[in-house]
């Protein structure tokens, strides 16, 4: 940084001075920059995108980082979350930015605009279909993994036998499809006796989903379980459970861990395989830390889930690691 200071005309008294006055002069303006990243989440308020704010700042707090976090007030709300990456884009007053997509392919305009800006992205939670560069890297939750643990714990809650429908499937996040797939091709592996009746689209809209559960339960009274491929899809699935008495007997696997919890913060439907977003956030600040410095990053990293039960004896999931495996 280049220090400059305007002195009136004076003697030649003055020259020896001018090394000090020069110091001072410089002292505001050559103090280190700190950095500044932008972190724009599917929403905020929730448990989920709470959690990786907080990871985020526990590597920032330790680098002199400045966070700026902003998201839409729902997750379906994809013209406000373009314009919010937009505005940091332009602004000219951020080093670094750390996004989780509403929609994988309306969010790609506004992220080349950030490459071509030289700023550095790291994509979370769910991809986009852009390939990465020495400007975009990612750092995914490892859908296929939660797909699978899904279909096991499912198989065995439901011994093997039963009729499933999957609610709040969405093509515009690329890791719920890849949830579903999963989920679908290792029940069919591991389970056949256990067969999927009806299969549902379904974004973040909780009213909406909580019709579409309705109407499921209506046209098949004998269904053993329900997927909830999201947050909105749990809700929905609950509200729906809770209005018709049937929490207890209907099963429930959803991914995305929100509201769906008790007075004591224990979930309230059988399972949930949630995204690790504090460790999300820790890996993406540091990722761009790193390229910052000219450090290497991988292109892709994928970050094991976690899996909660309702169930005390199958809580040794929570760390991390399914208890379910796959059937002998």
């Amino acid at each position: 940084m280049t220090c400059t200071s305007t002195f009136w005309k004076s003697g030649r008294r003055f020259a020896p001075l001018l090394p000090l006055l020069l110091l001072f002069a410089c002292i505001p303006g050559c103090r280190a920059r700190r950095v500044r990243i932008a972190i724009i989440p599917q929403t905020t308020g929730t448990p989920l995108w709470g959690s990786m704010f907080s990871g985020a700042q526990s590597i920032a707090s330790k680098n002199r980082i400045e966070i700026y976090w902003n998201a839409p007030t729902n997750e379906d709300n994809i013209k406000t979350q373009i314009a919010l990456l937009e505005r940091v884009i332009h602004s000219g007053e951020y080093q670094g930015i750390i996004l989780a997509p509403d929609h994988a392919l309306a969010l790609m305009s506004a992220v080349q605009d950030a490459e071509a800006a030289h700023i550095p992205v790291v994509i979370v939670s769910s991809g986009l279909t852009l390939q990465p560069n020495h400007d975009l890297s990612y750092v995914l939750s490892n859908d296929v993994q939660a797909g699978q643990w899904a279909a096991n714990y499912l198989g065995r809650l439901l011994h093997g036998h039963g009729t499933v429908a999957v609610i709040g499937m969405d093509p515009a996040i690329l890791g719920n499809l890849q949830r579903e797939r999963s989920f679908e091709s290792t029940l069919h592996k591991y389970y056949p006796s256990i067969s999927i009746i009806t299969r549902r689209l379904g974004a973040y809209n909780v009213p909406h989903q909580t019709q579409v559960a309705a109407s499921i339960l209506k046209h098949y009274p004998s269904l053993s379980a329900i997927v909830a491929l999201n947050p909105a899809a749990e809700r929905g699935t609950w509200n729906t459970l809770l209005t018709e008495n049937m929490t207890h007997r209907i099963k429930v696997v959803g991914f995305d861990q929100d509201i769906v919890v008790d007075g004591d913060g224990r979930i309230r439907i059988n399972a949930i395989v949630d995204q690790n977003t504090y460790k999300m956030g820790q890996v993406a600040v540091e990722e761009l830390l790193d390229r910052l410095h000219h450090r290497h990053v991988p292109p892709v990293t994928l970050l094991a889930p976690v899996f909660v039960t309702r169930s005390p004896e199958d809580n040794s999931s929570s760390t991390g690691t399914p208890h379910p495996g796959r059937p002998s």
